[in-house]
């Protein structure tokens, strides 16, 4: 297979080229992929993205909503000395960034209840703040 990851590829065509492979065993591999599937296999599908996703979703949503919050900080802080430049990111929605950290927090209270879920809503936080903090 060409490997089509260059600078001047779309970075659509870079992933796509990136991914073949994998794609094609996942397309062939998942419990739906089969002649004739059943709701048992639907089930299976749904536990399998189940497995994937959960580990660490939390965690990171709690790091990157909780950004919202600093960034509301930071504008306040900021937008007078950086005018005339609009620092959007940092201003966020035009209600500030309480109604969405509320409706997070209460989802995460609905949803993070095990043990299990606990430390990996934790493990995913710690490693999006590691992640983050290697950038620097």
């Amino acid at each position: 297979m060409m490997n089509n990851t260059t600078p001047t590829a779309g970075a659509l065509d870079a992933l796509r080229a990136a991914t073949t492979e994998r794609h094609e065993l996942l397309d062939t591999g998942l419990p739906l992929a089969g002649p004739a599937p059943t709701l048992d296999d639907y089930r299976s599908h749904l536990r399998m993205l189940r497995a994937w996703l959960a580990p660490y979703r939390w965690g990171v949503a709690y790091v990157a909503e909780g950004s919202q919050l600093g960034g509301a900080v930071l504008y306040q802080r900021l937008s007078a000395q950086l005018a005339p430049h609009p620092l959007a990111y940092l201003r966020g929605e035009a209600a500030g960034p309480g109604p969405r950290w509320r409706s997070f927090m209460l989802a995460l209270k609905e949803n993070v209840r095990s043990e299990e879920e606990v430390a990996d809503a934790c493990a995913g936080a710690r490693d999006a703040f590691a992640r983050i903090l290697a950038l620097r």
